[in-house]
Parts: C-alpha cells; sequence; structure tokens
C-alpha cells in the first residue's frame, strides 16, 4: 500500500506550498540540546513537539547550525512518530538541515508533547573545543499541518550545540596499545593520559597488542670437523705409497624454462540493450484523460510547482513513483477508488485555497 502513501505525501507537499500560512491553533517545535567533540560521527540531537489540540499530519523544517560544523546524516522516529509513513533529512546549500515527514491513511502524530524524531549528525573535525553553537529552527518554505492538511501556527525553539574535547572515554582514544586506556573527565570535557599496560620486566609489542616476558638469549657453537682424506694404497713392486685423495662431487644446475601458454581466447559478441521506458500519469488512470481533475492539477505543476526548485523536486517525486503506483492501481481496484477519494478532498481543498490566494 505504499503507492497510496506515496501519493498522498507528493499532494500534502503541493498543498504545503500553495496554503497561505492562516493559523487554526498553536503548536510548539523544538531542537534540543546536543554535544560531540570535533570529528565525532552518529551523535543525535531531539526534536520536540507539543500538540495539545491538534494532530498532526506532516510538516517540513530547517534546522541551521551557526558556523556549519554540523552535517546531518539521518534521522531516526520515536514511539510517537514510529508509525509514521515518510520522514527524511537532507543537507542544503546554505548548511541546514531540510527535515520533511508525512503520515499516509487515518495515522498522524497523537496529542502531547515530546521527541519526534532524532536527527543524526556528524561533527566537522574543525569545530573549535569548548565553545557551543546555537542551533535554530525555521519554516521557512515549509510548514506544520493537522489531521486535515489545513496548517497550524508554530512557535520555534532553538537549542544549541557544544563541541568539548570529550563526552565519553572513547573519545579520548589514541588508539594506540602501548599508551594505555585513555580516560574522560566528564566534569572538564578534558581527556586524561592512559599509563603503560606493562610490567618493568616486560616489553611492549605494539604490533601485536601485547605484553611479552623478556627472553634471555643463549648460543651455543657446535663444531663439526670436515671429512677426513680418503687413503688409497697401491703396491708395487713390493713397495707401498699411500696417495691421498678427496673426492668431489659435481653437481650440475637444474636449468627452469618457463614458456608461456597464452590463454585461450573467448569471443564475445557485443550486446546492446534499450529499454523505453513509458512514464505513465497515475491521474491519467485514475480520472481519464481530459478530464477536469486532470487539468487541474497540470495547471498546479506548470504554473506553480515548476516555478520553484522545492516545487520541481516534487514533480521529480511524483514521476519517479508513477509506474510503480500505475502497475499498483491496474492490479488493485480498491486501491484505485481509495486514491481516487483522498485526491478529491485535497483536490477541493487546492481549490478553496488557490480561490483564497489568487
Amino acid at each position: 500500500m505504499r503507492e497510496k502513501y506515496v501519493i498522498t505525501f507528493i499532494l500534502l507537499l503541493i498543498t504545503l506550498l500553495l496554503v497561505p500560512m492562516w493559523s487554526s491553533a498553536k503548536v510548539t517545535l523544538t531542537v534540543e540540546k546536543g554535544s560531540a567533540p570535533p570529528g565525532a560521527n552518529n551523535v543525535s540531537v531531539e526534536v520536540s513537539l507539543e500538540n495539545q489540540s491538534d494532530f498532526v499530519k506532516g510538516g517540513t523544517f530547517y534546522i541551521c547550525d551557526v558556523d556549519n560544523y554540523l552535517s546531518c546524516t539521518g534521522i531516526e522516529t520515536t514511539d510517537r512518530t514510529n508509525k509514521c509513513s515518510f520522514y527524511s533529512v537532507s543537507e542544503q546549500a546554505d548548511g541546514c538541515c531540510k527535515v520533511l515527514f508525512a503520515y499516509g491513511g487515518t495515522t498522524n502524530i497523537g496529542l502531547g508533547q515530546g521527541a519526534i524524531f532524532l536527527i543524526n549528525y556528524s561533527v566537522s573535525a574543525d569545530a573549535p573545543e569548548g565553545v557551543c553553537r546555537e542551533l535554530t529552527i525555521d519554516l521557512k518554505d515549509g510548514g506544520i499541518s493537522n489531521e486535515k492538511i489545513m496548517p497550524l501556527e508554530v512557535i520555534l525553539e532553538s537549542g544549541e550545540f557544544c563541541f568539548p574535547p570529550c563526552t565519553v572515554d572513547a573519545d579520548c582514544n589514541d588508539g594506540l596499545f602501548c599508551n594505555g586506556d585513555e580516560t574522560c573527565d566528564v566534569g572538564s570535557g578534558t581527556c586524561q593520559p592512559g599509563s603503560n599496560p606493562c610490567t618493568r620486566d616486560q616489553t611492549c609489542d605494539e604490533v601485536h597488542d601485547e605484553c611479552e616476558d623478556a627472553v634471555i638469549s643463549t648460543t651455543t657453537t657446535i663444531y663439526v670437523p670436515p671429512p677426513s682424506p680418503k687413503t688409497t694404497t697401491t703396491t708395487i713392486g713390493g713397495t707401498s705409497s699411500s696417495t691421498s685423495s678427496i673426492t668431489t662431487t659435481t653437481v650440475k644446475p637444474t636449468t627452469t624454462t618457463t614458456i608461456p601458454i597464452p590463454l585461450p581466447t573467448t569471443s564475445v559478441a557485443s550486446t546492446s540493450t534499450t529499454t523505453t521506458a513509458m512514464s505513465i500519469c497515475p491521474i491519467v488512470q485514475i480520472y481519464g484523460e481530459g478530464s477536469l481533475e486532470l487539468q487541474v492539477l497540470r495547471v498546479v505543476r506548470d504554473e506553480v510547482l515548476s516555478k520553484t526548485p522545492e516545487g520541481r523536486e516534487i514533480i521529480e517525486l511524483y514521476y519517479q513513483w508513477s509506474p510503480e503506483i500505475v502497475k499498483a492501481i491496474r492490479e488493485n481496484e480498491g486501491l484505485k477508488r481509495e486514491l481516487k477519494s483522498v485526491i478529491n478532498e485535497i483536490l477541493l481543498l487546492l481549490l478553496r485555497v488557490t480561490q483564497h490566494r489568487y
């Protein structure tokens, strides 16, 4: 059923771009405090939401760090958002982190307050140690909508991010066995050196990360006398003479000749496959070519969405998912009817918004 969620999410984004920011109720969006030493990875910063009177369907907001020492790398849900259909983060050219989320069907963020997402960051190695920087939160071109996809008035509360030299012992580890285990003094945020793990009677082996006991090496030389000369006795006319000789054995060197044997060559015919993907519009499948609904959405696409970078992103997302959505609604008539019902509601809202704005 993710095809239904995809198209609902796209239409929700369209609505957030078109709807002027009149308020129906207030919610509070807060970015909490975070800390990690320079060069750290997978550091989480909590984002909280207080919505006591309105359910929340989705939204877009930006978290910006002064001097851009942080880069967002991922996002995690919490108990309040574990049923969220879509959520993503992306690092922007201006150094801010763009956060998108949306619910499909009848699900949403329930009333209450508390963390809704954990934003994961990597910290630049150039971040200044021992200082803190403000984490601001901004809606820019986004906003937060209720279960009727109407925008809510949002109170924004900024946080901060600090760069202590360390927060846990692992931040101080220099990776050298013979230096011992470094520790972090959490109170001051400073690293404390370790000590040699070996005793005075041992030597430290950095290559194998171990302590070796001292070894006394003794060398014994054994003398092996040369072979005795071979004596041959020959008797000539009663006189015997002795001749010493040493037999020498000559070993002929072995000559190895390497003859290269070429590997068999397999001729593979070059083949070229051209796949032509036919992009089919899900709205055409649902309402038919020439329908009023199709004309309204095409006007929104050409006259509104195509004019901004965010709108063009939505158009690209829609056509990226179009083949899968079309396949799903061809195979499931019930899904087609359900999508049509959702789109009808949003089309009515778009019509009211368009009249209000223009």
